[in-house]
């Protein structure tokens, strides 16, 4: 079973050679590495030069920036293995993640799996929560997500595998999308498709200062569309659209509330509370807008278990 890793590069070469070098440590050898310089500035050709002496990586420079979701397509449709891994450029791996999911794909009949993941600093430090903690979960679920994703994206981009024939046929990342991009193709996947998991943090998702900002008017109108395209007619136990979109405006608000900043976060909160009055958390949210910065963060660790 090979595996096809697709990484979409747009400078940031100092955390390259990182997301490389995991993938050389897998304890799994039938892979290719994809590397799709889209456009860069940087020399990201010099950082990779050195890798290429091993034939399993390909370098493809694309000649102007068209953004990662048509970088990632790309990337697919050069592929020649069976399935499809995605890599961040500034993400990482643990050196038995592609083993894990391959013996999962192998054993479950699933056109995709996951793993929980590590957030770590920009340094690379892990903090010491994981996806599945901060969504205050015993275990990741697997099988029909659509509900489930319905409700949170609880599927990092680095921590996918998925099918090329289904990737080719779901028509891959929806190449106008520059955000919420993985959600809307994870909804489109679990629609009709088993998404099994691999309930480990086996994949590191970098958390730094440039992927916190926050355009709070374009992740908005992201998740409104994406919404508005995949919702499906209402099924038991699955958020009403209004319920969806309530969540997604509250998960704003908890962004601004984190940077404390009070106009964005009352703005978002409102907008929610039209959609889906009355959630214990919302209110708490409302309180921590008049609260000193250390009871904020203590109110921020408790959100998950009400989202």
């Amino acid at each position: 079973m090979k595996i096809s890793v697709i990484i979409p590069v747009y400078n940031q070469i100092i955390f390259l050679p990182a997301a490389l070098d995991s993938i050389l440590r897998q304890n799994f050898s039938d892979w290719e590495a994809l590397i799709i310089d889209d456009g860069s500035k940087e020399d990201i050709c010099g950082v990779v030069r050195p890798y290429l002496v091993d034939p399993r990586f390909h370098y493809y420079r694309l000649e102007k920036n068209n953004g990662v979701s048509a970088a990632r397509n790309f990337g697919g449709a050069e592929a020649t293995g069976e399935y499809l891994a995605f890599l961040d450029s500034d993400d990482y791996w643990l050196p038995e993640k592609l083993t894990e999911q391959v013996a999962v794909l192998a054993s479950s009949g699933a056109v995709a799996v996951y793993t929980d993941a590590f957030f770590a600093e920009e340094n690379g430090i892990l903090f010491k929560k994981s996806l599945k903690r901060q969504y205050n979960l015993k275990h990741l679920p697997a099988g029909h997500l659509y509900c489930r994703l319905l409700e949170h994206n609880l599927i990092t981009t680095s921590s996918m595998v998925v099918s090329k024939k289904i990737f080719d046929y779901l028509g891959g990342f929806e190449a106008n999308l520059s955000l919420a991009e993985e959600w809307d193709l994870w909804l489109r996947l679990a629609r009709s498709n088993h998404i099994a998991v691999v309930d480990k943090p086996l994949t590191v998702y970098r958390v730094r200062p440039v992927g916190l900002h926050l355009n709070n008017a374009a992740m908005a109108r992201a998740n409104e569309y994406i919404i508005a395209k995949n919702f499906m007619p209402p099924v038991p136990h699955c958020l009403s659209r209004k319920q969806a979109l309530s969540n997604c405006y509250l998960n704003i608000a908890v962004a601004n509330l984190i940077r404390y900043e009070r106009a964005e976060t009352f703005k978002y909160l409102w907008h929610s509370l039209k959609l889906f009055p009355w959630r214990p958390i919302a209110i708490m949210i409302f309180l921590g807008l008049f609260l000193p910065q250390r009871w904020l963060m203590a109110l921020l660790r408790v959100r998950d278990r009400w989202l």
